[in-house]
């Protein structure tokens, strides 16, 4: 180590390539999960496939899901643990294993990552091959490609771009790879972007002699596209699964998935569209008393709190994968509860169902996410103050609780929403709920 150049600029000049290639201890911790992959440019699009030509890679008790549906993805990543990195990365939509929020998973048939990109991608499954990606622009129309070593191309796709971009986009995603003993593992990750332009896919190639696991996915429909010019991710840590424990019946994997909450402590509910709750644990039913049963209306406090939360329930039966926050009074004590709303595959939710968690901000519920939010760029006391108010606590709550003044807490809160381009709070809760999933 040069202790003379850092004693002379201080930690500030340690480059994000210096400590990776000077410092080895620490590059070890760096390479380890999750990751946080920043300023990245992502070309991802949807195609159905033919699912007898995809089900001889599964591994036994998974299945192809019946959208029939595979996804492919090129990106070049700007900022990560190793530096910049290309690649692409191809899979399909399968059933047999449910994901820990109860969304489907995309099983990883392969990909091309160039040596930094392996470097990290390789905790998630060992069906990659060494390539690079790249994308580009032609007018309205937006380029992917993926080449081998050797420069020759395996998937190459076009989207036309939709004249404009949306606001602002944001997504949790479950993937299962495997490792060198053939077992399974599941991943999830966290995109968040300020713009996101869908388009309509135009054409999409793959080389003969491409791997199997491409080859295989072949489209026989192209669904649709979306471009990022600038998106940010957290690839959270792989867990292992036991893909043929998950084979049950749906009362069966409903009961699994509720006593998974109890066993964190977490209230979970199952309601369908009109707000009825069908299923419940334990934990829910310790949290509210005797406000809420099986068969009873999820009632909350006012008529406001009421409109927000089916507004929440109507934004995920429509096709949103979570809805905001909602802070709803009149359950369990004095002081509000944090519901948040999120999908839950059909058969265990029902064809109107959705999943409700019921958060009691303070408490060991409310997952600490302050070292994941200092992945995405804040400081430590700015990210303490973040997965508080993020979690559901006013500026009031989370600067008494902090040891600052209101004052303090509410400017911060702007460097805050300014460091992670947010621009309210619950678009911040948003962020926060879905790091507590990694």
């Amino acid at each position: 180590m040069d202790t003379k150049a850092f004693e002379l600029h201080g930690p500030k000049s340690r480059s994000r390539l210096t400590d990776f290639v000077q410092y080895p201890s620490e590059r070890k911790d760096r390479l380890k999960p999750p990751h946080q992959i920043r300023a990245s440019t992502k070309l991802y699009m949807s195609v159905a496939i033919d699912p007898d030509r995809v089900q001889p890679l599964l591994p036994s008790g998974l299945r192809v899901a019946a959208s029939n549906t595979a996804i492919m993805s090129v990106y070049t990543c700007n900022d990560t643990p190793v530096g910049a990195y290309t690649g692409s990365i191809h899979g399909v939509v399968v059933e047999g294993h449910e994901s820990p929020d109860g969304m489907e998973a995309v099983y990883w048939t392969g990909g091309y990552n160039d040596a930094n990109g392996l470097t990290i991608l390789k905790d998630y499954t060992v069906d990659w091959v060494e390539g690079r990606g790249r994308i580009w622009q032609e007018g309205d129309l937006v380029h992917g490609e993926t080449c081998r070593p050797d420069g020759s191309g395996a998937l190459r796709f076009t989207m036309r771009r939709n004249a404009q971009p949306e606001a602002l986009y944001d997504g949790a995603y479950h993937y299962l790879g495997r490792d060198e003993h053939g077992f399974a593992k599941i991943s999830s990750l966290i995109g968040y972007a300020r713009r996101a332009n869908a388009g309509v896919l135009e054409a999409v190639e793959i080389a003969a002699d491409a791997p199997l696991g491409l080859v295989a996915l072949k489209p026989n429909v192209l669904n649709w596209g979306v471009y990022f010019d600038e998106i940010n991710m957290i690839m959270g840590v792989p867990r292992p699964v036991d893909i043929s424990t998950n084979i049950m019946d749906a009362d069966a994997a409903r009961g699994t998935l509720l006593a998974v909450f109890d066993q964190h402590d977490q209230a979970a509910l199952i309601v369908d569209d009109e707000g009825v709750v069908r299923f419940l644990n334990e934990a829910a039913e310790r949290l509210a008393g005797e406000e809420i049963s099986a068969g009873s209306r999820l009632a909350v406090g006012t008529s406001r709190e009421q409109l927000a939360l089916k507004e929440a329930l109507t934004s995920v039966l429509s096709g949103a994968m979570l809805a905001d926050a909602v802070a709803i009074s009149g359950l369990g004590g004095e002081h509000p509860l944090i519901a948040q709303v999120s999908t839950i595959d059909p058969r265990l939710g029902g064809e109107k169902g959705a999943l409700v968690l019921l958060v009691e901000p303070g408490s060991k519920q409310s997952k600490d996410t302050s070292d994941l939010l200092r992945l995405l760029g804040l400081t430590a006391s700015e990210a303490r103050l973040a997965s508080l108010i993020g979690g559901g606590a006013s500026p009031r709550d989370a600067a008494a609780s902090l040891d600052i003044t209101e004052g303090t807490a509410r400017t911060t809160m702007k460097v805050i929403f300014d460091k992670l381009r947010v621009g309210k709070q619950s678009e911040l809760a948003r962020i926060v709920t879905k790091l507590e999933m990694l």
